[in-house]
């Protein structure tokens, strides 16, 4: 048992061993009193207070211990380290796994995750891979040709670039394929049920019913700022699969925008042709509008291009948009012919589904079915054709895209060092001849 008295010496506590470290507190003075332990009741008299002890038995300090404790040296006589308390650098290494063997060297702060308190550990990272130089070499600057060295610098990079894509650029037979992925063949689907609402939609005008007019032009208006959206995506965005239909819905950036881009296109390329139909009339009318028309069909393809990726109109000019025709050389035939089958397979199944669901308010209902079945096909048939382009589009603009002559392009930086590399390439050449 331990006993000891209270400090207000009029209760005398008497508690088990197990207590010995604790508080108690006395039940007349109400103070707290700390339990001593078994050790400490050697230094207290019967009345609670500390033993002092005699002077004559006290132990004497000798000079040198006053000096170690009162001296601002770390290290004894012997040069042992007397100050064994921690430092900052010493707290700062707690938790790593090595430790500092001199101060110059500090290990790593460990971090730790501020939700789980997990250590956070790092991670190994590949080394990048060291890009090809695209500078024309000496070599190159000492050819015969300096506009054939920088030809051949220049598609060198390019085909490199193709090479060391993670997804290879689809070419022209592959991508019929990859639109029957099922991701894609979602969206071709979102599509068509737009044109069909779309050509739905027209009924009540062709019956005289202009209040419904705001339906067929807002549908009309989303399907064609798809198609924008595709160019754009599939070509500088540089994705590999058609984007979602109208992407985030925005109205600014996703909707409008793409729509006034490709509806001026068709509008600039066929509206002429319409126009000078409608105020003309006999053989005037067929050779102007006929001419018209074959000359903005032959043109749709570029300026589709030219606006939906480059967005800037003044990449329209037209030595720009015959320069970028020069540049796509032999891959405009099938450019050309592809977009002018989507603008003709869309105006096919309009005209059909328009047919069809007249037929429905008619007395003679003889090829009904056969309208249907001709809509049915042409409209899907349509939006596949009409996506295939839009992403062919996307193909030329990344096989190509340094390399047309447009303004306010990234391809403007590299194009105007070729030039300061082809006048350097010519000063070569001229003190190489004025050398003796």
């Amino acid at each position: 048992m331990i006993s000891f008295p209270c400090n207000c010496k009029a209760q005398t506590f008497s508690l088990p061993d197990s207590e010995a470290g604790g508080l108690i507190q006395c039940p007349k003075c109400g103070r707290l009193n700390d339990i001593p332990t078994l050790d400490e009741l050697k230094s207290y008299d019967s009345d609670g207070s500390l033993k002092i002890e005699p002077a004559h038995k006290r132990k004497k300090t000798t000079v040198n211990e006053l000096h170690r404790t009162y001296s601002n040296e770390t290290t004894d006589d012997f040069g042992n380290e007397v100050d064994l308390r921690q430092t900052v650098d010493d707290l700062r290494t707690v938790g790593s796994k090595e430790r500092a063997v001199t101060g110059k060297v500090k290990p790593e702060k460990p971090r730790y995750d501020p939700l789980s308190g997990e250590l956070v550990r790092p991670l190994d990272i590949k080394p990048p891979i060291a890009k090809k130089s695209t500078l024309i070499s000496a070599a190159d600057i000492g050819a015969s040709s300096t506009a054939d060295a920088l030809d051949r610098n220049r598609r060198k990079n390019a085909a490199s670039r193709l090479a060391d894509s993670a997804h290879p650029i689809p070419t022209l037979y592959t991508l019929p394929l990859r639109l029957l992925e099922p991701i894609n063949m979602l969206m071709i689907g979102f599509a068509s049920v737009g044109l069909a609402i779309f050509a739905l939609a027209c009924m009540p005008l062709l019956a005289g019913l202009f209040f419904a007019a705001p339906v067929p032009i807002i549908v009309g208006a989303l399907v064609v700022a798809h198609y924008a959206n595709c160019v754009e995506d599939l070509g500088p965005g540089e994705e590999n699969d058609v984007p979602r239909f109208l992407r985030d819905a925005e109205f600014h950036g996703d909707i409008w925008k793409p729509f006034v881009r490709m509806s001026f296109s068709l509008g600039l390329c066929f509206a002429p042709a319409m126009i000078f139909a409608l105020k003309t009339g006999g053989a005037v009318q067929f050779i102007g509008s006929g001419t018209l028309l074959m000359l903005g069909a032959l043109a749709f393809p570029a300026v589709a291009l030219v606006f939906c990726a480059s967005q800037h109109v003044a990449n329209l000019r037209p030595d720009r948009l015959l320069g970028t025709i020069v540049v796509l050389g032999g891959q405009y035939i099938p450019t050309l012919v592809l977009a002018l089958t989507a603008v003709i397979l869309h105006v096919a199944a309009c005209f059909a589904l328009l047919i069809a669901s007249a037929s429905l308010f008619g007395t003679d209902r003889t090829y009904l079915g056969w309208w249907w079945l001709a809509a049915g096909i042409s409209t899907p048939l349509a939006v596949y054709v009409g996506h295939l382009a839009a992403w062919w589009l996307g193909v030329l603009y990344r096989r190509n895209e340094g390399h047309f002559p447009w303004v306010f392009e990234m391809h403007e930086r590299a194009r105007m060092e070729h030039k300061r590399l082809k006048v350097l390439a010519e000063l070569e050449k001229n003190r190489q001849r004025a050398a003796p």
